[in-house]
């Protein structure tokens, strides 16, 4: 991943194919190793190799990799300045009684929890799954022409528009997660089953990730 703090800093010391071919491979080497990175010897060889293979379209003196040098290590630094913030969230977070229970879903973490209680705020507050689903934007929106009234138009845009993507992707990260161990889970086995129907599938496990929400929450009060 680009944004990681480990390529990151690679690209900080390491901003131009020649600077990688003019280093020694034990140097490279030291570096990943540094970083704790799994593949510290073989990965560095790697690099050289395409680095020693490539032709720069600018000069290893030139601004724009003394500027590319400078970006890694301000994004870097904002990096940090992200994750102190994404810590005081879920510190704020853990304060409500839902989040152990929202967090012990299984592909949601401890930050896409904190979002979620965020965005919904006191989920008690709705009475029913309609309420809720309203709010999240994923109520169908009625079409009207006439006599004719179709329940079944497309996703209504009032509401938060915000908690709607965060469940989306939260969605999108579950299925993602099941399918690399192959383990059974209500939401993937959904969504597989409204994809075989050719319906909207991410949009349909988006509701019933909330409805199991709402419901483990509203267990808390019984």
């Amino acid at each position: 991943m680009v944004y990681s703090k480990i390529a990151l800093e690679f690209i900080e010391n390491y901003p131009h194919a020649n600077i990688i071919s003019n280093t020694r491979i034990d140097k490279l080497q030291n570096f990943f190793k540094k970083h704790n990175y799994k593949s510290w010897k073989s990965k560095p060889i790697k690099i050289k190799e395409t680095a020693c293979t490539s032709y720069p379209s600018v000069n290893m003196n030139a601004e724009l990799v003394s500027n590319l040098s400078q970006i890694a290590r301000l994004v870097n630094e904002y990096q940090k300045v992200i994750d102190i913030i994404k810590y005081k969230i879920i510190f704020l977070a853990k304060k409500s009684k839902c989040f152990e229970v929202i967090n012990s879903i299984y592909g949601i973490g401890e930050f896409t929890t904190s979002i979620i209680i965020a965005e919904l705020g006191d989920i008690n507050r709705f009475n029913n799954i309609k309420e809720l689903t309203a709010y999240c934007v994923l109520d169908p929106s009625i079409k009207q022409s006439g006599k004719s009234i179709d329940i079944h138009g497309p996703i209504s845009k009032s509401g938060n528009k915000y908690i709607r993507k965060i469940l989306c992707i939260a969605c999108s990260n579950i299925i993602t997660i099941i399918g690399r161990t192959k383990q059974e889970n209500d939401i993937e086995i959904y969504y597989r089953k409204k994809r075989n129907e050719g319906k909207a599938s991410i949009i349909a496990c988006t509701t019933k990730l909330l409805r199991k929400i709402l419901a483990l929450c509203k267990q808390l009060d019984n």
